[in-house]
C-alpha cells in the first residue's frame, strides 16, 4: 500500500477488504452526468444529475471528477459542453477556486464570453488571492 500513491478512502477501501468488510462501491456522478451530457443534452444531464444526487448510497460526487468532464470534453471540439461542465461545477462547489477558474478559462476561449470569464476570475482570486495564473489571465483580459 505504501508502493503508489493513492487517495485516502483507496487505503481505507484497501483495509476493508483485507478485515472481509464489503466493499462499498459508488458510482460517479461526474462521469455519468459526463456521459449524459454527450448522449442526450445538458438539460436532461442536469434533471438527471439532480435526481441521482438524493442517492448517496449509491452515488457519489467528486469535484475533481466534473472538473475531469470540463477537461475532456475542452479537448475535442464540444466546447459547449465543456463550458456546461465547468458552469455546473461552479454551482456544485460554490467556494472551490479552481472551480471558477477553470470556468474562467474555458469561457475565455470565445471573445464574447470576455466579461464573463473576467468576472469568473475575478470570483477564484477571491476565493484564492495566491492563484498567479489566474492573476496572469485576468490581467490579459483587462488590457
Amino acid at each position: 500500500m505504501q508502493n503508489i500513491p493513492a487517495p485516502q478512502n483507496v487505503y481505507f477501501a484497501t483495509l476493508d477488504i483485507i478485515k472481509g468488510k464489503p466493499l462499498m462501491y459508488k458510482k460517479s456522478l461526474g462521469f455519468l452526468y459526463g456521459q449524459d451530457l454527450f448522449q442526450k443534452g445538458a438539460n436532461y444531464a442536469l434533471a438527471h444529475l439532480k435526481i441521482m444526487l438524493d442517492d448517496s448510497l449509491q452515488y457519489s460526487l467528486v469535484e475533481s471528477e466534473m472538473d475531469r468532464i470540463g477537461l475532456e470534453f475542452s479537448r475535442t471540439k464540444l466546447q459547449d459542453y465543456s463550458l456546461e461542465a465547468y458552469k455546473l461545477n461552479t454551482l456544485l462547489f460554490p467556494n472551490s477556486w479552481k472551480a471558477y477558474c477553470n470556468y474562467a478559462i474555458a469561457l475565455s476561449n470565445k471573445k464574447e464570453n470576455k466579461e464573463a470569464s473576467i468576472l469568473m476570475f475575478q470570483k477564484s482570486l477571491a476565493l484564492n488571492p495566491e492563484n498567479a495564473d489566474a492573476g496572469k489571465r485576468l490581467e490579459a483580459l483587462l488590457k
